[in-house]
């Protein structure tokens, strides 16, 4: 906050888009130092937070189940990354053993449950701006058949954010380059709002801001909520219908 109070008026002024961590105190510091920006969620977290919920069942069923946290022999766990994978990306390989995986280690169906719904998220975040309540309702609609407590988490927390998650449908910024290369970044830019400045830099139109400087402490993990076309789920029935 008080690096932004910093900057001045006239280069506040000229700060169109700001993209942010999914954390609650930086959108309030933002509103309130940059209140005429677009405030845009950043798809780099919305998805991790969906791939967090894939992980969290898979967790969840393997203790309920089994009694005991999953192992190398365990197909759900041995392909816990594949399950994180974006599905219309798969090769039928892949999606061979993502199949075998459900149908050996997701008695309840709930692995696969969880699954269809990120699949669901990543279709909703590849949508325009135009279409996306639509995209939101079917969303919703695989969340409550999927009938899954992380599930229903990870939609409130979507509800909470919907105003920046249409700042991206619109404005299509992210973050995510800048997150695969943090620690080479970290050394090498001075122009990220977690580095204190030495002098005002130039105007930009977008401002990245991370939740880095933020302890989990101070905003806790929100365990959850080109057009893609989805590979049909092999619950597809329990997670909801992939759009044709």
């Amino acid at each position: 906050m008080e690096w932004l109070e910093a900057r001045g008026d006239q280069w506040k002024a000229q700060v169109q888009v700001v993209v942010i961590d999914m954390c609650s105190p930086y959108r309030s510091a933002v509103q309130q130092a940059l209140p005429e920006a677009r405030l845009v969620a950043d798809r780099f977290h919305l998805v991790r937070l969906a791939n967090e919920m894939v992980t969290d069942v898979r967790q969840r069923v393997f203790r309920e189940q089994r009694h005991r946290r999953g192992r190398a022999v365990d197909p759900a766990w041995a392909n816990r990354r594949l399950l994180l994978r974006a599905g219309d990306q798969l090769s039928d390989r892949a999606l061979s053993r993502l199949t075998a995986t459900f149908a050996a280690d997701d008695p309840t169906g709930e692995i696969g449950a969880a699954w269809g719904v990120k699949e669901r998220l990543r279709m909703l975040l590849a949508t325009s701006d135009r279409h996306s309540n639509a995209e939101a309702l079917r969303f919703h609609q695989t969340v409550l058949a999927a009938e899954l407590p992380e599930a229903t988490r990870l939609a409130h927390t979507l509800d909470a954010w919907w105003p920046q998650i249409l700042g991206f449908l619109l404005t299509r910024h992210t973050n995510a380059g800048t997150e695969a290369h943090q620690p080479h970044d970290q050394r090498r830019r001075t122009d990220r709002l977690r580095v204190p400045q030495p002098r005002p830099p130039t105007p930009p139109s977008t401002v990245p801001l991370h939740s880095a400087i933020t302890s989990r402490r101070q905003c806790p993990r929100v365990h959850s909520p080109s057009t893609l076309k989805s590979r049909q789920s092999p619950v597809a029935d329990r997670a909801g219908p992939a759009r044709p």
